[in-house]
């Protein structure tokens, strides 16, 4: 999807920017390093995690409430590998 793929981008320049690691960064969508690095290779991301993606870049979410949430049993973004 070209729309994922531009929110995916805008998240590695604003990751870079941060100076931040892809661990450290992508682990608050609950991506682990392997994940993160396919995704921002090209791969795609879960519908759950484009969606916290685009409210974290549209500044409605930040670090703070991606920290804050803890995954439950069944959690569909925490865990999902691409």
């Amino acid at each position: 999807m070209r729309g994922e793929r531009s929110l995916i981008r805008q998240a590695v320049v604003l990751r870079l920017a941060l100076g931040k690691s892809q661990e450290a960064f992508w682990k608050m969508f609950g991506l682990s390093q392997p994940a993160a690095s396919r995704l921002e290779c090209g791969g795609r991301g879960s519908p759950s995690l484009i969606v916290l993606l685009s409210l974290y870049l549209a500044k409605r979410i930040d670090d703070d409430d991606l920290l804050s949430v803890r995954p439950g049993p069944g959690a569909a973004l925490w865990g999902y590998e691409i």
